[in-house]
């Protein structure tokens, strides 16, 4: 593992001892940690945000930049990306022994659908967290019926766990590891230690403004009306998105291919809503 100033900047990446024998042997992590050690003085005072593909074509990608501002966080430097399948079993399917291929599937088709952006975010709020620790608390869970008023995700409107609009980093660690699978190069950590730049949060609008192609209501209601627009009446594809409304829950690999069968491209936003609020998220206990 590589040195650094001192011990106490390692011991502070994260709260879970235990975490060190994982840690140890993960490319993300020590890829991160190679590349952040001169400037691991500033990490804790910094979160990781991602703006997903989801929260962009919503046309929040702005408000999403102004909450984060309005508590105190600001922009040091943004990396655009694409969330690919390998970067998702990273960051979530390892912890989702409980979800289903579907849930999987249409998790890695939601936040690979477009490019993301992950920014990192100086706390300028005097407190004994980590920034990363504050931001994760800010952020909200997934799950809407645990998510609190004056949280992100409530605020930006977030309509399910699948279309969850942001991702943040659970503590320094997380930090150092999931933003190494996202691209950073030594100038992002170097930004860490680095004045604020006034024009950090320009660039970043700029950015998110150019990517903004393809807005969309994104409620799963509305999507499902649109695709019963387009589909047959007595089309396997309809039958399955009428069924919805009674409680039935939706097949997403024999949906997706009735989809196909109609010449309707599965992976754009309207059957991946859906699918998001009608798939069956978790096994069987």
């Amino acid at each position: 593992m590589p040195s650094c100033e001192s011990t106490e900047e390692l011991r502070e990446l994260t709260a879970d001892p235990r975490r060190w024998a994982d840690l140890a042997h993960d490319e993300g992590f020590q890829g991160g940690l190679r590349l952040a050690t001169p400037y691991l003085r500033g990490l804790s005072q910094h979160a990781l945000l991602v703006i997903q593909p989801d929260c962009i074509s919503a046309g929040q990608a702005p408000a999403c930049v102004d909450f984060v501002r309005a508590h105190g966080f600001e922009p040091v430097h943004h990396v655009r990306f694409r969330m690919a399948p390998h970067i998702t079993a990273a960051l979530w399917h390892s912890r989702s022994t409980t979800s289903t291929p579907d849930c999987l599937a249409v998790t890695d088709a939601v936040c690979g659908h477009a490019d993301s952006v992950f920014v990192l975010l100086r706390d300028t709020t005097p407190t004994h967290l980590p920034a990363s620790l504050r931001l994760t608390h800010l952020k909200g869970p997934a799950k809407p019926a645990r998510r609190r008023p004056g949280q992100l995700r409530v605020a930006l409107g977030s309509p399910n766990l699948l279309l969850a609009y942001v991702h943040t980093s659970d503590e320094p660690a997380d930090l150092l590891r999931e933003s190494h699978l996202m691209g950073a190069d030594v100038t992002t950590y170097a930004a860490m230690t680095a004045q604020l730049d006034p024009a950090a949060t320009p660039r970043l609008l700029a950015e998110l403004e150019s990517m903004a192609t393809d807005h969309s209501d994104m409620t799963p209601t509305a999507a499902l009306n649109r695709l019963l627009a387009l589909t047959p009446p007595d089309h396997p594809a309809t039958k399955a998105l009428l069924a919805t409304r009674d409680g039935a829950y939706l097949n997403w690999l024999q949906f997706r291919a009735h989809l196909i069968d109609l010449g309707i491209n599965p992976n754009s936003w309207d059957p991946l809503l859906v699918a998001s609020q009608y798939i069956v998220y978790d096994l069987p206990a």
